[in-house]
């Protein structure tokens, strides 16, 4: 009989470290990231990322194999519904945001706290007790509205306010690398947005800060924005009335549309003949 255990939890609440203790084979797709394309993620491979799982753990079963590990955060259904087929077994980890954030920290891995903050907010099954009531506040929240999504998020009474500068600009920062680019007008706005961030974390974001789509709206009717320095394909379009505190309590909105999968005509186009969502214009 086979038996597919699927880890469930944020990153850094022990699900690796649980696994490896079991001695049973693990399927890892973190790893598989890393053996496919050398980086912690890239969205045009996650279907071969998948596909990659599924396929390992039909082998391992093939090759004999009663208990397998997907070694993976899980926190959604949509993801845990992939693999019914094996009627799978859940291993929860309840570890908080809170101690999550305090270990990737601890071990300088910073990068993976607006991860945590995501994946905390996607979280499905029933609250842990060990979460405080901070943690995985509202989905789509401010700790998450900004994230990719194929979705829609609904604003909540407490996130009616503009992103800081920390809010918005620094992670869009984290997906860039300046460092590989020739060109100079590139680099002066990448420089200008680490002085902005640097200077002003706390400060409100504002439309000035932003480079807004030519004609194209989140559901809301608000235009879509990005920072003004960011030339990443790593970048996404964002919903500007979140981003900037005019979005009611329960008005729902797309979820981010990263740039590598969604072509939006930016007001600074010359194609774009002088058409703008920024409704100061």
């Amino acid at each position: 009989m086979s038996r597919l255990i699927l880890t469930v939890g944020l990153p850094r609440s022990g699900k690796t470290t649980w696994a490896r203790a079991q001695g049973h084979p693990i399927v890892n797709p973190d790893s598989i990231r890393l053996a496919l394309h050398g980086q912690r993620f890239y969205g045009p491979a996650e279907p071969m990322v998948w596909a990659s799982a599924k396929l390992m753990v039909s082998a391992l079963f093939g090759a004999g194999h009663e208990t397998v590990i997907l070694d993976a955060t899980n926190v959604s259904a949509k993801r845990r519904d992939d693999w019914k087929s094996y009627a799978p077994e859940l291993q929860i980890f309840e570890t908080s945001p809170a101690t999550c954030i305090e270990r990737a920290v601890a071990i300088g891995d910073a990068e993976i706290v607006p991860v945590i903050d995501r994946m905390a907010n996607e979280w499905d099954l029933a609250r842990p007790s060990a979460w405080s009531p901070q943690d995985a506040a509202s989905p789509g929240g401010v700790g998450g509205l900004r994230w990719p999504g194929d979705g829609t998020y609904v604003i909540a009474a407490e996130d009616m306010r503009p992103f800081t500068m920390h809010e918005f600009v620094k992670p869009e920062l984290k997906e860039m690398a300046p460092e590989k680019t020739d060109d100079p007008a590139w680099l002066t706005k990448i420089r200008a947005g680490h002085a902005a961030l640097l200077e002003a974390p706390d400060r409100a974001v504002t439309a000035d800060d932003l480079v807004w789509a030519a004609t194209a709206r989140c559901k809301c009717g608000a235009g879509y924005v990005y920072p003004n320095f960011t030339r990443s394909p790593q970048g996404h379009w964002f919903c500007s009335a979140s981003i900037l505190g005019t979005a009611p309590a329960g008005s729902e909105h797309d979820c981010a549309k990263p740039f590598a999968f969604w072509s939006i005509k930016s007001d600074q186009q010359p194609s774009a003949n002088g058409a703008t969502t920024r409704p100061d214009k």
